[in-house]
């Protein structure tokens, strides 16, 4: 059985983990972390969503399917659905 190496607990108090799902979160994000470092010389670590856990604009989707793209990892099947019978 491998040993597991120590935890250095002052890093991990240090440490601070964040989700950005889109610009306004990762802006607002960047902006706390700036404020963290300097406040509380805190480090924060932003993770970026998978795209199931976020969004994608109507229009990008609109511009994808009108241009004979697949959609149906963007959009829930009944809208996949919607899609594919407008396009016949």
């Amino acid at each position: 059985m491998k040993e597991e190496a120590p935890r250095d607990n002052d890093l991990f108090e240090e440490l601070l983990r964040e989700s950005a799902r889109v610009a306004a979160d990762f802006d607002a994000e960047v902006q706390m972390a700036d404020t963290n470092r300097v406040v509380g010389s805190v480090e924060t670590v932003l993770l970026i969503a998978q795209p199931q856990f976020s969004f994608i604009s109507s229009r990008y989707v609109r511009d994808i399917a009108q241009n004979g793209g697949n959609v149906s990892a963007l959009v829930p099947s009944v809208v996949n659905d919607a899609i594919t019978k407008v396009k016949k």
